[in-house]
C-alpha cells in the first residue's frame, strides 16, 4: 500500500515538471517559427519581449563559453544627463550610401559558436570595411575604452539605464571618463586584423545593454534606426 502511495506521489511530482519542460520547448519552437514571419520592423520588439535574452554585469558572449583571462567586466558608473540615454541613428559616419547589417540581434542559423551550435547574438553587425568613422548614437560617458578579449577593441558609453557597446574597433579615439556627444566620432571600424577579438571579417558590432534594478539584459539596437537608413544582408 505504501509503495503504491509513494508511486502516486512521485508521478504527481513528475507530471508538472514534464509539462513545464514541454511548454518551454514548445514555446521556443513557436517563437522561432513565428518571428521570421513578422515584418522586419516588428521582429526586434517581439523577440525582445518573447525571448528577452538575460544579461548580468558579468555576462560575456564567448565563443568558448567561459570567461577568458583577458576579459574585463564592464560595470556601471551611474552617469545620467538631461538626455537620459536617448539612442538614435546609424553608428557609421562616412559611409557612401546605406550601410549593410549582416548578423542581427537574436538567433540566426548562420550565427554559431565554435561547435557549430546556434547561439544568441547580443547586438547587430554592421558589415563595413575597416577604417570607417564610428560615431556615438547616444550622448553619454565613456565607461570603458580598450582591449577586452573577445570584444577586441571595445568602447562602452553609458547614460542612465543604457550602455552602448562598440566592439572590434580598429582604432579608439576616446578615453574612459570622457563625455561624448551624439554624432561624435569615437574611433574607426575594425575587422579581422588583430586586435579586434572574435571576428572573422571586417564589421562593427553594436550592442545596447539596459538595466532594470538589479537585472541586466541586451536589447535590439536596430529598433533605434529607421528601416530606410540601412540594408539587410545575410548573416555569414
Amino acid at each position: 500500500m505504501f509503495k503504491s502511495f509513494g508511486k502516486i506521489i512521485l508521478i504527481a511530482m513528475l507530471i508538472p515538471l514534464v509539462c513545464g519542460i514541454a511548454f518551454i520547448v514548445l514555446f521556443v519552437v513557436i517563437v522561432g517559427l513565428s518571428i521570421p514571419q513578422l515584418p522586419a520592423w516588428a521582429q526586434g520588439g517581439v523577440e525582445e519581449w518573447m525571448l528577452d535574452i538575460p544579461q548580468d554585469s558579468d555576462f560575456y558572449p564567448s565563443e568558448f563559453g567561459e570567461l577568458p583571462a583577458g576579459y574585463t567586466t564592464v560595470g556601471w558608473s551611474g552617469y545620467r544627463d538631461e538626455t537620459g540615454g536617448d539612442i538614435s541613428g546609424v553608428p557609421i559616419g562616412d559611409y557612401n550610401g546605406k550601410p549593410p547589417v549582416g548578423c542581427n540581434f537574436g538567433y540566426d542559423a548562420n550565427y554559431t559558436n565554435w561547435e557549430g551550435k546556434p547561439v544568441p547574438h547580443v547586438g547587430a553587425d554592421w558589415t563595413i570595411s575597416e577604417g570607417h568613422h564610428v560615431v556615438s548614437v547616444m550622448q553619454g560617458q565613456v565607461v570603458f575604452a580598450g582591449l577586452n578579449d573577445g570584444w577586441g577593441n571595445l568602447i562602452v558609453i553609458e547614460n542612465g539605464d543604457r550602455q552602448l557597446w562598440y566592439a572590434h574597433m580598429l582604432e579608439i579615439d576616446v578615453s574612459t571618463g570622457q563625455i561624448v556627444e551624439r554624432g561624435q566620432t569615437v574611433g574607426l571600424s575594425g575587422g579581422k586584423t588583430p586586435p579586434t577579438g572574435n571576428s572573422t571579417g571586417a564589421h562593427l558590432h553594436e550592442g545596447v545593454k539596459i538595466k532594470d534594478g538589479d537585472t541586466y539584459r541586451w536589447i535590439d539596437p536596430m529598433q533605434f534606426v529607421n528601416p530606410d537608413e540601412w540594408l539587410d544582408t545575410p548573416c555569414r
